[in-house]
């Protein structure tokens, strides 16, 4: 649990959101009420981790330079409109 801290209603946007830190920061950001987007590059581990948190998952792989602007695109469309943070896990 994160301490003075408010995260209800913030928007973040989170890559490798499902393993290691990234699913971590997902599952808190999620359980502390933030809107969170998490990319991950395999649409199983993407609706794994989505039917867990309630958190907006995106196919995608930010290695892959061709990606980058579809991820993007899809952020900004997602319920978010707009993200004010983002994290790189």
């Amino acid at each position: 649990m994160l301490t003075n801290i408010d995260l209800q209603g913030l928007r973040v946007a989170v890559t490798g959101g499902t393993s290691g830190l990234g699913l971590a920061l997902v599952r808190q950001l999620a359980r502390e009420g933030a809107f969170v987007a998490f990319v991950a590059r395999t649409a199983a581990s993407v609706e794994r981790v989505a039917d867990e948190t309630g958190a907006h998952g995106i196919v995608g792989d930010v290695g892959k330079k061709a990606d980058i602007y579809p991820i993007a695109l899809q952020v900004t469309a997602s319920a978010f409109s707009s993200s004010s943070h983002s994290v790189s896990a």
